[in-house]
């Protein structure tokens, strides 16, 4: 190519401002210009929560794109803790956050969703982001049509980077996203620490997850002290938006106690001390397991576009931000050989990036699943076991000790606080 190749990147969050800002770093001559649908950095607030960036992945991309010092600003480790509980708010499992001063390979500090993309937006120049382009659909010859009638192009390359309802996916495939079979409620505790210090310290400084009978609910602690609730359940994609089309946005709640009337007193504090005037319907999409596309040139995918999931491995954005790691590599590798070659690198990072993904896909389809079966959470933490155990790569006899002693050892263990803290709420302290 005589000129600059130019990209397109359609969608700025964390995975299309990833990409933007590596190769803005990279010392490439490129053409960069990226397409949002919103109508400003500030047109959508506190959007997503927290997210735990993982070292091989989120921060691998951070430490490429040298926001490393910027994002340890805002990083916390202490938000690593989590708590695995059941319906009776029994802790099966009960974890510390960590530290900045200890730190290591295996470390995941959190950063609020809108914190990362406020940092990766003021890394990029202004001029390339276009603020309030929507896009509508894509040309076979590189051209994008926006709302407005609006028109740019031919590009060489095309990224989508806009997430579950991608514009520029159908290009490549005719998948669609289907019903993952969970829908639920976002709820939010503005001031916590002040207005409800018990339920405060139950929650702690990271993550508290209660899972059982087919059913969730999942408390944040967000850099901001607020908590994000989530509750989450098996049933039809409609049920959210119906119960707060037929009750309101607070009247909701006696319909979400109800789900949960069974629950401990203190889990279901979680849903009615929440904000008033603060109830986000949701229903959770997903892609096949595994689903790939044939590479068509000038055309390709990252982030949720490429392979959208449910939150419940905490992969989401880890997995753009490699996504966008590799592309950034893939395209620049084509420049430095002449520039004849775009075509053929972004084929094959999506080679790379399949084989990648799919595992990760595999592991976030495992841990839904099993989140939401009537055993949880001991199926759950189960499950877990055999998950861990496949990712280290055991032998034959480490195998074996895995399967004679380790797994019946923490079943044990598991099912004994289970079914102690189900008798305590019975008879004693919870009743």
């Amino acid at each position: 190519m005589s000129q600059p190749p130019r990209i397109a990147i359609i969608g700025a969050g964390p995975a299309g401002l990833t990409l933007a800002r590596l190769l803005h770093v990279s010392g490439v001559a490129l053409s960069v210009t990226i397409f949002e649908k919103d109508a400003s950095p500030t047109a959508r607030k506190q959007v997503g929560g927290t997210l735990d960036l993982h070292s091989d992945t989120g921060l691998a991309a951070l430490h490429a794109a040298g926001l490393l010092g910027e994002f340890e600003k805002y990083a916390r480790y202490d938000g690593e803790a989590i708590v695995i509980a059941d319906k009776n708010a029994t802790r099966v499992i009960d974890m510390a956050g960590g530290t900045k001063e200890k730190t290591n390979d295996m470390s995941r500090p959190e950063i609020d969703r809108e914190m990362l993309k406020e940092i990766l937006l003021a890394s990029v120049p202004k001029e390339l982001v276009r603020w309030g382009w929507k896009l509508r659909s894509v040309s076979e010859d590189g051209t994008l049509e926006f709302d407005g009638q609006k028109r740019q192009g031919p590009f060489d390359l095309i990224v989508g980077a806009d997430g579950a309802w991608s514009k520029v996916r159908p290009m490549l495939t005719d998948v669609r996203p289907a019903y993952s079979g969970i829908s639920g409620f976002e709820l939010r505790f503005s001031n916590p620490n002040q207005d409800y210090p018990k339920l405060s310290a139950m929650v702690g400084r990271g993550s508290y997850f209660a899972i059982s009978d087919g059913k969730a609910l999942m408390a944040q602690r967000l850099g901001n002290e607020r908590i994000r609730v989530g509750c989450w359940m098996v049933g039809d994609a409609s049920y959210p938006q119906d119960v707060i089309s037929q009750h309101g946005v607070d009247g909701a709640k006696a319909e979400i106690l109800r789900r949960y009337s069974d629950w401990a007193p203190d889990l279901l504090d979680l849903v009615k001390c929440s904000d008033p005037g603060y109830n986000v319907p949701w229903a959770l999409y997903e892609l096949p397991v595994g689903h790939t596309w044939e590479h068509k040139k000038g055309l390709s995918l990252i982030g949720d576009a490429a392979a959208l999931m449910t939150p419940f491995a905490g992969e989401g954005v880890n997995k753009a931000m490699k996504d966008a790691l590799e592309l950034s590599a893939a395209i620049c590798k084509s420049q430095k050989s002449g520039g004849d070659d775009l075509d053929m690198e972004v084929s094959n990072y999506e080679k790379h990036m399949f084989p990648r993904v799919a595992k990760i896909q595999t592991l976030t389809f495992t841990n839904k699943t099993t989140m939401f079966r009537d055993d949880a959470p001991l199926g759950f933490l189960m499950a877990l076991i055999d998950v861990i155990a496949a990712e280290i790569g055991l032998g034959y006899i480490l195998g074996r000790v895995v399967t004679t002693i380790v797994w019946p050892v923490a079943f044990l263990y598991f099912w004994l606080r289970i079914t102690f803290g189900r008798l305590a709420r019975r008879f004693w302290t919870r009743n």
